[in-house]
């Protein structure tokens, strides 16, 4: 008997595990699917330029958000590190040219990318591959419009930035982060 209600409580703790699982992964999901931060564009006649030319429009999943948040950290953690190396380069030749030892020069880094705005505009492109370009920025002052144009300013420093992603591949391409004036 005993070892019957050992494995009933063995059991029950096991399916709370998994229910517990279940339950983190609809809450991130959930998170990651929230309108207030993000909108789907669709492909038209004046944003073409942006894939190939046998692009067609297509849709998103949850977890082709949730694939796009994840490729969107690795490549800012990326950018962030190239971002510090640059800064820490940049300060010590200064300093040494300027004989200016607290000369500090600052990194523009990508601060949280998780919270910004992203606009998204999925396709199919001619090899059949599921793309999208994603346009991130971290204020909405653009909210009369951002759910219905894209967002495209001058400077911004890295409050804005886009990539195109390739969900078919996991691959990113055309990041850019805008510059400071």
């Amino acid at each position: 008997m005993k070892p019957a209600i050992t494995l009933l409580i063995f059991f029950a703790f096991s399916c709370n595990q998994s229910s517990n699982k279940l339950e983190k992964v609809k809450s991130r999901v959930a998170k990651i699917i929230d309108s207030s931060i993000y909108t789907i564009l669709q492909l038209d006649k004046t944003n073409d330029y942006l894939f190939d030319k046998g692009a067609k429009a297509s849709t998103l999943s949850g977890a082709d958000i949730e694939k796009i948040e994840d490729l969107i950290g690795e490549r800012v953690s990326e950018h962030n590190r190239i971002e510090q190396d640059s800064a820490l380069s940049i300060t010590k030749r200064l300093r040494k040219k300027n004989h200016d030892p607290k000369f500090v020069w600052e990194a523009d880094f990508i601060k949280n990318p998780a919270k910004y705005y992203k606009q998204l505009i999925p396709i199919i492109n001619s090899k059949g591959e599921k793309e999208v370009w994603v346009n991130c920025f971290c204020s909405t002052y653009e909210k009369s419009y951002w759910k219905k144009d894209i967002v495209a300013v001058n400077d911004g420093g890295s409050c804005f930035f886009q990539l195109k992603i390739n969900l078919t591949k996991g691959t990113i391409s055309d990041f850019m982060v805008n510059g400071v004036a």
